[in-house]
């Protein structure tokens, strides 16, 4: 109390040290707070912009030598191997460059909730050959199987057909090849036309096709096979396959490209034949390019773009067509064999082809004399009704990419693919594989869902031995068509949406897209077998921001320029800005230090240290060294306490307007804001400092005062 009420006796001086204190501390908070507003920003920055590389086509490419001497270039959608060698071990040889090589992987699961949405609302349909590259598709696999009712109106002459093989796809290269390893198999393939009078299974994508025209292709192992089916004219049939397409929607869609109109615009009732004269005078020029002559005239409304169409054109008005066959070796290519190589939890292994058949046998086609019911319920091979369980599932089923990073996904990279509502996947969530899920938002609207639903998903293995197993690939994955030999992967998982993202483009065409289908979830949730690649939307490669250049240094040296392609968001518009501001930022945080310590060493010497004869005396009047340390210590903490209070207001204050002059300067158009507990820490340390050095200044009081008395 004496040495407080000695400090109040001198109140300019007590003034002055707190003052000076408190500038120390106003600096101090000041430059520690910028900088760790700037390390903040960074993180914010790294968290908000990813930087990914994108392999290129540039060496997927090959010149080989045909049989004539000549040379062709052959294409291919994947990487060479030293690429794909040179890409795996990128990550581990240059870590100061790659963050991560974030891997995904496609599961397909039942949602009996969720019913997709169907291709007919795409806005294009088939291979975009401009920019999408090899393998760029889009396919409305699974979506695809249908059960229909028929009247039979034509039956074809059997044809044989013999499977394409490998040597056939060298013959067509030019390239030679000594025939080695291909057994001579064929089968017999009839074309089928007829009414539709039933859909009894159709995707409700589609458009009902009561009425139409329905092309069937009729694929059987031989002739006794055919003759066992007893196919007649203005017969009632029932068919089943897995590949149906509706020929009339996909003849609006081409003609919307045609010209150039909204596929809700194209009116078939616009198709007019061709007056004759007209029609022998353009197709004499037309036969000369070697055409097929055009027979109608397409005139779209309002004074839009007309075209002319030829006779297969019309065919496709009012129909639809499937593939229908009975025997599974016949699509597999491999009719007549005693044998057949599947795959087992031990490795491929034979198995003979009667039950190779009972395992994945379609039902086909069979006379329909009552309802489709009591079919099936007669059908004591059960083929009917694993057929309609076949088409039931994967007419719900969703494909599920399992991420490692969503971020790092190229449509999000490209901004072509945002958030739209609620969150990414927290790193806990990724860590743990917990049950969460992204999906589209114009899936979630079509269905009724929101952030916050939750959904059961059954996943179900690829069958590869199944032969209508689904089409592959690296962009805009599909799921597979279940099998129900192979049945589910497990029981049903509740996932909770925790967030919605939205397409520029739903049905993009480019190499590294995905369907509005799609459904995100974490990659270690997912423990049932998955398909993976190397390219499209199963691999990005992530780099640490601002690093292109390094990579760029790095792939010159390996030979590879021109590899990659890159995309960070905007980062590299920012770049310099950050740099300069944290440049700037860490000479500031320099320059508060050296200001601080300066301060406080004029502190101790003109307070602490100037108390040196008052502690000679009160050692002269027989006070001990505690007392006296006790009074030293006491007055810098009386000193201290209120000027690193003062300094940590001063420093907050201090901290927002330099943030803001630094970004300023550096036209750095970001948010940056101190934080108020960084602020308190700081001032926290430097009063432990403050009375640390004071205690230090009273040791040393003392043992002069002790020195001074001997």
């Amino acid at each position: 109390m004496k040495t407080l009420a000695m400090l109040l006796r001198q109140p300019v001086k007590s003034l002055i040290g707190v003052l000076l204190l408190a500038l120390a501390g106003g600096i101090l908070c000041a430059g520690v707070g910028q900088y760790a507003a700037a390390a903040g920003t960074r993180k914010a920055v790294d968290a908000v912009y990813t930087t990914v590389a994108l392999p290129t086509n540039k060496y997927t490419s090959q010149v080989i030598e045909l049989e004539d001497g000549t040379k062709a270039t052959v294409h291919s959608s994947d990487q060479p191997w030293e690429v794909v060698e040179f890409l795996d071990a990128l990550g581990e040889e240059h870590p100061e460059l790659v963050e991560q090589t974030a891997r995904n992987s496609l599961a397909s699961a039942w949602c009996p909730r969720v019913e997709p949405l169907s291709l007919t609302q795409a806005k294009a349909l088939g291979e975009l050959e401009e920019d999408g590259g090899p393998g760029a598709v889009l396919r409305n696999s699974p979506y695809t199987c249908a059960a229909l009712a028929v009247t039979l109106e034509e039956i074809g002459e059997p044809e044989v057909q013999r499977p394409l093989n490998l040597n056939d796809i060298l013959d067509s290269l030019g390239v030679p090849s000594d025939g080695a390893g291909e057994e001579e198999t064929s089968f017999l393939r009839v074309m089928l036309s007829g009414t539709v009078t039933e859909a009894v299974f159709l995707s409700p994508g589609y458009d009902d096709p009561a009425g139409y025209t329905l092309r069937v292709t009729l694929e059987v192992a031989d002739e006794a096979e055919l003759a066992a089916l007893r196919l007649e004219t203005g017969r009632q049939y029932l068919v089943y396959g897995t590949d149906y397409r509706d020929c009339d929607w996909e003849l609006r869609q081409n003609l919307a490209l045609m010209v150039q109109a909204p596929v809700s615009e194209i009116d078939l009732a616009n198709i007019e034949p061709l007056d004759p004269e007209l029609a022998a005078s353009l197709n004499a020029d037309i036969e000369l390019r070697g055409s097929e002559p055009v027979v109608a005239l397409y005139n779209a409304e309002d004074g839009g773009r007309s075209t002319y169409l030829e006779q297969h054109w019309l065919d496709d008005r009012n129909a639809c067509a499937l593939t229908v066959w009975s025997d599974p070796l016949i699509p597999s290519s491999r009719s007549g064999e005693e044998t057949v190589e599947v795959s087992r939890e031990d490795g491929r292994t034979e198995i003979p082809a009667g039950e190779y058949r009972a395992l994945y046998g379609h039902p086909g086609i069979v006379p329909l004399t009552g309802s489709v019911e009591d079919l099936v319920a007669a059908d004591e091979t059960g083929l009917w009704e694993r057929a309609l369980e076949q088409a039931r599932v994967s007419d719900r089923a969703l494909p599920v990419l399992a991420v490692e990073r969503l971020e790092s996904m190229v449509q999000f990279a490209r901004q072509e693919t945002h958030l739209s509502q609620g969150r990414s996947f927290t790193a806990e969530e990724y860590a743990q594989g917990s049950r969460v899920c992204v999906l589209s938002d114009a899936l979630a609207a079509a269905n009724g869902l929101a952030v916050g639903d939750r959904i059961d998903l059954t996943f179900y293995e690829t069958d590869f031995d199944q032969p209508d197993f689904g089409e592959y690939s690296s962009s805009n994955p599909t799921a597979a068509i279940y099998s129900p030999a192979l049945g589910f992967a497990g029981e049903a998982e509740s996932y909770e949406i925790v967030g919605l993202y939205h397409q520029s483009d739903q049905w993009s065409q480019n190499l590294y897209s995905f369907t509005p289908n799609t459904v995100f979830v974490p990659s270690a949730c997912v423990t049932c077998q998955t398909r993976t690649g190397s390219g499209g939307v199963f691999q990005t490669i992530v780099l640490r921001n601002g690093t292109v250049d390094q990579m760029e240094a790095v792939l010159a040296e390996a030979g590879y320029e021109g590899l990659f392609t890159y995309y960070d968001q905007g980062y590299s518009a920012i770049q310099d800005s950050l740099e300069q501001y944290f440049s700037v930022s860490r000479l500031v945080l320099l320059a508060g230090i050296g200001a601080w310590l300066g301060l406080l060493l004029l502190f101790l010497l003109l307070f602490p240290l100037m108390q040196r004869k008052n502690a000679a005396r009160m050692w002269s009047l027989g006070a001990s060294e505690r007392q006296v340390g006790r009074h030293v210590l006491a007055g810098g903490m009386g000193l201290a306490a209120p000027g690193v209070l003062l300094g940590a207001l001063l420093g907050y204050v201090l901290t927002e307007k330099l943030t803001a002059r630094l970004a300023a300067e550096a036209e750095l158009e970001l948010t940056l804001r101190s934080q108020p507990w960084v602020t308190a820490l700081i001032a926290l340390i430097q009063l432990a400092l403050c009375l640390g050095a004071v205690a230090l200044c009273a040791l040393v009081l003392v043992r002069g005062a002790r020195k001074g008395r001997r």
